[in-house]
């Protein structure tokens, strides 16, 4: 993938941008929490992060842990806490919350807004970039501003040194009267949509792709199931008296409000959730199918293929959240009973999507085809992953606990033709895509070099997740909050959050020289 990406990873556990916070005492006995390492975490950053002041699964802590011990998954309490980049097992999470105030905590609160009064600051609300303009005949191409719309009237800024293209937007979809496209949906694009599509309004992309806009071209280039309501879970969200009780506990910054739904999760290697000879059906399959992709894809895939066999990658991902998290192609229940939901993430698919602009208009959004599935053997693993998902229901002491399956029915989990339907309509994305404009060799595909810039530009430099080369995880069951991650050439065998910041922070030194 080239050395500049390797510089910039190992750079990236130097960075302690962060003030982590200790555990409450009470909460870190009753959930098996250990200090951190403060080599490997920071205490006077600016982004707050803390351990869940509640845990939502609550009682059904010790008979999951219990429970992937039967199933020979290691417990690692040290995941978060060392932070040394293992993070096989059953583990808890930090969450960016500030445990103190039982506030969310973020980029904007935690970076833009003690810096908002800076005389060299300015951000503009309502605007949306068109273009990136350059001057003609100059050889690498050098950016001279940036042209955006606001209301319905076009501005041109013109730059002193350079452009920073980290592009990101919500567009509200409204519903005409023959659409199907809910009004009340907002589609969040990230900085891998929007940077492609600006990329090529600027005439930076595929000649064919762009002509046909009429742009000029200047660089080619889950599982669910009721369990036992003796249990806490966060479907209590549909009684009354219990959203009461809750916000009553926020007031004293506890309670299921105060924390995020989710913070524990089994990060697992393809061997816990398939046979060696599974494994060497897919390493064969994939081999095939590299031999007839360009060659930067196909190193790509060979890497994956050593992943499958490495016991130290993380392959597959099981969410634990304790409710029923509604889903694509699965409703919601009527009654008020106590779920659980087991979301299986496939963390490296082999599937591959596109985005591109759908016309010259730069307030449209792009065309995304993220493809999901279309590689056969991302069906096929998602299918083992999902068997280990129902096995963990079946295992005790959990299973003491579980009243019925509720998604996949049971017919559907009786036949892997019924499961393999169940991820078909049930399988969406946890909203990591990369890849879009990929720090890789030219050759390979690339699209940024070491230094973030674009190639064949001079001041044109991309900070955004579509730098990450490979793509998004998918999963069976649910829909989960939005990451930008910018200039990784491989997806995470992890969460990809706290890598955004740490990236952010490097970018911020490689454009002050340092």
């Amino acid at each position: 993938f080239g050395a500049g990406f390797y510089v910039i990873l190992h750079a990236l556990s130097s960075f302690q941008a962060e003030t982590t916070l200790p555990p409450d005492p009470d909460v870190a006995a009753k959930h098996h929490l250990r200090d951190v390492d403060p080599r490997f975490h920071g205490d006077s950053g600016p982004l707050v992060k803390s351990y869940a002041a509640h845990y939502s699964i609550g009682t059904l802590h010790d008979p999951l842990i219990d429970t992937f011990r039967n199933l020979d998954v290691p417990i690692n309490y040290d995941a978060v806490r060392a932070n040394d980049g293992n993070k096989l097992g059953f583990t808890s999470t930090f969450t960016t919350v500030d445990s103190r105030t039982a506030t969310r905590t973020g980029s904007g609160k935690s970076y833009l807004e003690p810096n908002a009064d800076r005389k060299n600051l300015v951000v503009l609300t309502g605007a949306t970039v068109t273009r990136v303009t350059f001057l003609k005949g100059s050889s690498p191409l050098k950016a001279t501003g940036i042209e955006f719309l606001r209301g319905e009237k076009t501005y041109h800024v013109a730059i002193a040194k350079e452009v920073l293209l980290a592009a990101g937007r919500s567009l509200w979809h409204r519903k005409t009267p023959d659409a199907t496209v809910d009004p009340t949906v907002a589609l969040n694009l990230t900085g891998t949509f929007q940077t492609p599509q600006i990329l090529e309004l600027s005439g930076i992309g595929n000649k064919d792709i762009l002509s046909k806009h009429a742009i000029e071209t200047i660089i080619v280039g889950p599982t669910i199931r009721e369990i036992d309501p003796k249990h806490e879970t966060l479907d209590g969200a549909q009684q009354p008296e219990r959203v009461a009780r809750a916000q009553e506990l926020l007031l004293s910054k506890k309670g299921p409000l105060s924390s995020a739904p989710s913070v524990i999760f089994a990060f697992l290697n393809a061997k816990t959730f398939a046979s060696n000879a599974q494994i060497g059906q897919w390493k064969q399959e994939v081999q095939i199918t590299a031999s007839a992709v360009p060659q930067g894809l196909k190193k790509r895939l060979e890497k994956q293929t050593e992943w499958f066999v490495n016991e130290s990658s993380v392959e597959g991902e099981l969410m634990l959240i304790a409710g029923f998290l509604p889903s694509t192609g699965i409703k919601p229940p009527s009654d008020m009973a106590h779920y659980m939901t087991i979301v299986s993430t496939l963390m490296h698919p082999l599937s591959r999507g596109s985005v591109h602009i759908a016309s010259a208009d730069p307030t449209a959004p792009p065309a995304i085809d993220p493809k999901y599935l279309t590689h056969p053997q991302d069906l096929q693993m998602s299918l083992s992953l999902l068997k280990l998902t129902l096995k963990v229901f079946e295992t005790k002491p959990l299973a003491d606990d579980v009243r019925g399956l509720v998604a996949p029915s049971p017919d559907q989990a009786a036949t892997d033709e019924g499961l393999i339907e169940h991820i078909k309509n049930s399988c969406s994305c946890v909203f990591h895509p990369v890849g879009t404009a990929s720090m890789l060799p030219r050759e390979d595909g690339g699209v940024v070099d070491p230094q973030l810039r674009v190639y064949g530009t001079a001041n044109l430099r991309v900070v955004s997740a579509s730098s990450s080369p490979v793509h998004v995880m998918i999963k069976a069951e649910c829909t989960t909050c939005q990451v930008d991650a910018s200039i990784l050439p491989m997806q995470l065998s992890a969460h990809t959050q706290g890598t955004v910041y740490a990236l952010a922070e490097k970018a911020a030194d490689i454009i002050k020289g340092l």
